[in-house]
């Protein structure tokens, strides 16, 4: 297998090619897109969410059981969101198991007009 890669910035090419075995393919700049997310952004927004989880229990020296009890969701969903796996998990889920953790979650919301507020999860 031989790979041959042209990064961005080249003239006329705004993304990475990849060429693996004479076959070409081009990327978007969204590696999650690229491996087919349909909502790559919200995706990407669930793994931080879990990632922060993860952190915060290890912080508080949580087993997984422990962790379960006070966010108010089974060993098995915990297992699931400390490796990442957050299809099934809304963002407000796991924002709100942050916050049930001690974690302050908040949405903020930035208007044009320069209004800011902010809505905390919980």
């Amino acid at each position: 297998m031989t790979t041959d890669r042209t990064p961005a910035g080249v003239p006329g090419v705004d993304h990475e090619i990849t060429e693996v075995d004479g076959v070409v393919t081009a990327g978007s700049d969204s590696f999650l897109a690229d491996r087919g997310h349909r909502n790559p952004a919200e995706h990407r927004a669930k793994v931080l969410l879990a990632d922060d989880f993860r952190r915060l229990m290890q912080a508080q020296g949580l087993t997984q059981a422990e962790a379960a009890m006070q966010a108010g969701l089974a060993q098995t969903d915990i297992s699931r969101i400390v490796r990442g796996l957050v299809r099934g998990y809304s963002v407000w889920k796991l924002a709100k198991a942050l916050n049930d953790l001690g974690a302050a979650t908040e949405i903020v919301v930035r208007l044009p007009e320069g209004e800011t507020h902010a809505i905390a999860v919980g």
